[in-house]
């Protein structure tokens, strides 16, 4: 048995970096350098810059050159950021599920993890994810 606690802290980590990670790459797609931390994940106009045809008919030059790489990093650090949060909700429902499991004492294992999603850094990623 794995210790929630520890998951949700290793996921959690690992999630806040791809988070930055994720600033920097619509940054770099939209071309500038907001510094801002209310407007980090502005996307107005981000897709103004991608042409309006199916991305594999995106032709090669030197100019979208760029542009495929930064929609292509970005598109991966997406598919990065939905997969930690999926397997961060995963291991919560498991603990969950554990608990109601184990009955009404509440042991060290399930006061700790309890203790982590109450968090004011967890409470802080969250809303990273809800912008």
């Amino acid at each position: 048995h794995h210790d929630p606690q520890k998951l949700i802290k290793l996921l959690a980590a690992a999630l806040e970096s791809r988070i930055l990670h994720l600033n920097i790459c619509i940054k770099a797609l939209r071309n500038d350098r907001i510094s801002d931390d209310a407007e980090k994940f502005m996307c107005d106009g981000l897709t103004e810059r991608i042409p309006c045809v199916p991305l594999h008919d995106i032709q090669e030059s030197e100019g979208n050159s760029t542009l495929i790489h930064n929609l292509s990093t970005l598109f991966r650090s997406i598919i990065s950021v939905d997969w930690l949060v999926n397997s961060l909700a995963t291991v919560v429902k498991a603990a969950c599920q554990r608990s109601n499991d184990a009955g009404v004492g509440l042991g060290r294992s399930e006061r700790e993890w309890k203790k982590e999603i109450s968090s004011k850094s967890f409470e802080n990623l969250i809303n990273q994810l809800s912008l």
